[in-house]
């Protein structure tokens, strides 16, 4: 086994493309986001400290909501989110801030379904 091929983390760092399917009619759209990987620095480190906040709670003796835990969630994928483009408010295109991906990602299932499987598909960045 070479070596070379089983270091993912430069690749996952750099990111990767992903176009987002229509909800509705299941095409492509022109809205394409620039997600990092699962071993990406970014989603690792966000990873262990959403683990360490719930870990947290437990320890205190409370349960973490599912409300909580979920937004836990889309705050990873916030962090491995890098960029966009594509994406329009009538004839104003939407900059992208990651204030405004926490936004797209509580408000479009759809959208957040098809980021979080790209970024947990190592094929994506390799």
């Amino acid at each position: 086994m070479d070596f070379n091929k089983l270091c993912t983390a430069e690749a996952h760092d750099k990111g990767a493309e992903l176009t987002i399917i229509d909800p509705i009619d299941f095409t492509e759209t022109d809205f394409v986001i620039t997600l990092q990987g699962r071993d990406s620095k970014s989603f690792r480190f966000k990873n262990k400290s959403n683990m360490s906040k719930a870990l947290n709670r437990l320890q205190k003796g409370e349960t973490p909501t599912d409300e909580e835990l979920d937004e836990l969630d889309v705050d990873t994928l916030v962090e491995c989110t890098t960029c966009w483009r594509g994406l329009f408010n009538g004839d104003d295109e939407i900059e992208f801030t990651k204030e405004q991906a926490k936004q797209l990602y509580l408000a479009a299932p759809s959208v957040r379904e098809q980021a979080e499987r790209f970024v947990k598909d190592r094929e994506n960045f390799t």
